[in-house]
């Protein structure tokens, strides 16, 4: 064997060490939660041009040796914005209400509402979420504990974290729906 195939594979692994770093290098744009996320992910080849790829279009970055043997690098994952804390509707007719939102497991969020509306009606409910939409987008179902005669006992809930102190809440329940404003009151 020559000096040149041994040296293949040691430049592979080489540039799979490189890339993590590459992606994290990237340009970097913010979400509307705060988080800086990369965008693109740029080529420059030894000649100084350069190749640039919108980093929402990368399936994966592969590095191909002559033998047709590839090394995969998938693209970093999304960020989950911070979410944890103490939220208050700022509108609405509920104005008010609290929200505790923590992290109970890897995956699982844990939410629990103390509703208190104008006219006097109040409501418990608790609940998991597991489903994120998209990285600012969590989806989930509530049932109420206790609630008010005529109120539906099942509701769902869209939450999207819209910076990093605000979110916005839509719910739909029976042939009814509406759209509440979060404010943080404090962050965990």
């Amino acid at each position: 064997m020559d000096s040149t195939g041994s040296r293949v594979p040691a430049a592979l692994i080489s540039f799979c060490l490189i890339v993590p770093a590459w992606l994290a290098a990237a340009p970097q744009s913010v979400d509307s939660a705060g988080a800086a996320q990369p965008s693109q992910v740029v080529v420059v080849y030894k000649d100084g041009r350069e190749s640039s790829h919108p980093l929402a279009e990368v399936a994966r970055i592969e590095f191909r040796s002559e033998t047709g043997s590839a090394t995969v690098v998938p693209p970093p994952a999304p960020r989950v914005p911070r979410i944890a804390g103490l939220w208050e509707e700022a509108d609405g007719h509920c104005a008010g209400t609290r929200w505790e939102i923590f992290q109970s497991g890897e995956n699982v969020w844990k939410i629990i509402a103390e509703v208190r509306c104008r006219n006097g009606e109040s409501a418990h409910w608790q609940t998991f979420a597991t489903r994120w939409q998209d990285p600012r987008t969590l989806v989930y179902t509530v049932t109420f504990s206790d609630k008010p005669a005529g109120w539906l006992g099942t509701n769902e809930h869209v939450l999207t974290v819209t910076g990093e102190g605000t979110a916005e809440l839509l719910w739909r329940a029976g042939g009814s729906s509406g759209t509440v404003k979060l404010r943080r009151l404090q962050a965990k």
